[in-house]
């Protein structure tokens, strides 16, 4: 991890993470309804006063969520309303395929090396991101640092759009559009063809040993650096096919985790990021996974294979989902005990999740967890879930103590 580039708003004491999950344009929504309320956040840090969006740090996201993050990253705060009107507002759906079946690109279903989602790349390059590259996220030299991730189709492991990935497939990220990571991130199997990056791994010069990433030592570090060291090995694999990033990590939250695990600890992330004097550490994840609900169950009929087939796929995400939020939790405490191990001061940490299953524990007649998994929801839909989104958040009990905690420290 690179150093995060400093900023005049934001210092180190208060340290604010986010995670955006995979689901549509319900997971861009949910994370645009939390950044929202995080900006009605007023913050005062060492007598300075703050949002506390203006204190995010990093963003990981996949899928959905990579929308929104995606577009955070390129414009910051200009997020609101741009995001609001010119993307949850508009019928990108429909555009898209309306773009997939126009008779002048229709190269794809010709072509065994274009597919759906380079078309869906093109699209979003054009209409949302504004040909916008790494290059320009990096020039920008401001907080947050947004990561994306998708699925390596062959291990069916995260990739990760940042620098340290691609230096294994010698490749500069900063020439990557923006909207390329996100095409892959949003590539769900069969619906949209997975998306293809070079491997120039040979000539430029990487750690054969990968002693950057710190793999070495018990079974599963064995196993990351096994799986990292075959992008190294350009003649079996000259090529990468990339997923939707769900598949590996619908929560975005075990980037993080293994990045920390990858490189030694929590102390080694800190120096290397150089953020050090942490006293305040926010892990916020928005999770917009959803629920096919129970109307197969108020009834006697065998269900259909669609509904047998949103089951085969929510199971196992749900339940690999549930482990990750559990392994965040128990991290954070063992961050904030190794913090207090080298400076004497522990650092506290705070976990907030933001789901919709408040929503569902109301009985609307639709919950908002079984609304569709789309590029596009109906206006009225997607004022629920950014109001949704935005209550949680804001009745969260960790938040609330949190802003506690800030106020006593005056």
């Amino acid at each position: 991890m690179s150093a995060l580039p400093p900023t005049a708003t934001n210092g180190n004491e208060l340290f604010v993470a986010a995670s955006f999950s995979g689901g549509g344009a319900r997971a861009a929504a949910l994370a645009y309804g939390v950044l929202d309320a995080m900006r009605e956040t007023a913050v005062e840090v060492n007598g300075t006063r703050r949002t506390l969006f203006g204190e995010l740090d990093i963003v990981s996201a996949v899928s959905g969520g990579s929308m929104t993050a995606a577009y955070l990253g390129a414009h910051g705060d200009a997020i609101f309303p741009a995001f609001y009107d010119k993307v949850l507002m508009r019928d990108l759906q429909s555009d898209f395929v309306r773009e997939l079946l126009s008779p002048t690109n229709l190269d794809w279903l010709f072509s065994d090396r274009y597919g759906r989602s380079d078309v869906l790349a093109a699209f979003l390059d054009r209409e949302i991101f504004s040909g916008i590259r790494y290059a320009d996220l990096l020039a920008r030299r401001t907080r947050p640092w947004i990561s994306i991730s998708a699925t390596d189709m062959s291990l069916g492991a995260r990739f990760e759009f940042v620098q340290d990935q691609f230096d294994l497939l010698c490749s500069d990220l900063a020439s990557v559009h923006l909207a390329t990571a996100v095409a892959a991130s949003s590539a769900v199997p069969i619906v949209l063809s997975p998306l293809t990056l070079k491997n120039y791994s040979g000539p430029c010069p990487v750690d054969a040993n990968l002693d950057l990433y710190g793999l070495f030592g018990d079974r599963r570090k064995a196993k990351q650096l096994e799986l990292t060291s075959t992008y190294l090995d350009k003649k079996d694999r000259p090529f990468v096919h990339l997923l939707d990033g769900g598949l590996a990590d619908n929560l975005a939250t075990r980037g993080p985790l293994e990045s920390t695990l990858a490189r030694g600890g929590f102390r080694e992330v800190v120096n290397e990021s150089g953020t050090q004097g942490i006293r305040w550490f926010v892990f916020i994840v928005v999770n917009a996974e959803s629920h096919s609900g129970f109307d197969s169950d108020r009834s006697d009929r065998v269900p259909s294979l669609f509904r047998v087939s949103q089951a085969v796929a929510d199971i196992p995400l749900g339940r690999y989902s549930n482990d990750s939020l559990e392994l965040l939790r128990e991290a954070l405490t063992r961050w904030s005990n190794e913090s207090s191990e080298y400076d004497g001061k522990p650092m506290q940490a705070y976990f907030i999740e933001v789901n919709l299953d408040a929503d569902e524990a109301k009985g609307d007649h639709q919950s908002l967890r079984t609304l569709p998994t789309a590029l596009s929801l109906p206006p009225d839909d997607v004022r629920r879930i950014i109001e949704a989104g935005k209550a949680h958040f804001l009745g969260s009990r960790e938040l609330a103590r949190l802003l506690k905690d800030l106020s006593a420290s005056k």
